[in-house]
């Protein structure tokens, strides 16, 4: 499994969302995301990040479409760490959960400490970060 690392701070001090993180991804919908850990800010208080941290234990991870998953990214001002997961076989993310196996999913999303880690095996989708980079 090959990975890249990417600055999650932008020059204006802003950070690099969730959006922007997988934009080079082809086609991101045709993948099933959870959500195994997440921690930032988010824009109000009927939608806390304590809320979230709720979901997120009781299901052992927020399973979400691509269009839910940018929904929760429209919704954080600020996000310091993460663990999002991406698998095209629902069946295959619904299991693939635990610390041992969470590197067994087709693409890992870990924010930590400032910086991104892309981690696949896919080609298309290590091609497309890649470019995206201009590796």
């Amino acid at each position: 499994m090959a990975d890249f690392h990417i600055d999650s701070r932008l020059p204006n001090d802003a950070y690099l969302d969730i959006f922007e993180l997988t934009r080079p991804i082809p086609s991101p919908e045709q993948f099933h995301w959870r959500i195994i850990w997440l921690d930032g800010e988010t824009d109000s208080e009927e939608f806390t990040i304590f809320s979230l941290h709720q979901l997120i234990d009781e299901r052992d991870g927020l399973l979400l479409t691509f269009e839910n998953l940018i929904a929760v990214n429209d919704r954080l001002i600020d996000l310091t760490h993460a663990i999002i997961v991406g698998n095209r076989d629902l069946e295959k993310i619904n299991l693939l959960t635990d610390d041992e196996n969470l590197y067994d999913n087709e693409i890992i999303l870990e924010l930590v400490n400032g910086v991104w880690h892309v981690s696949s095996d896919l080609d298309e989708i290590l091609d497309a970060y890649k470019h995206a980079l201009g590796k």
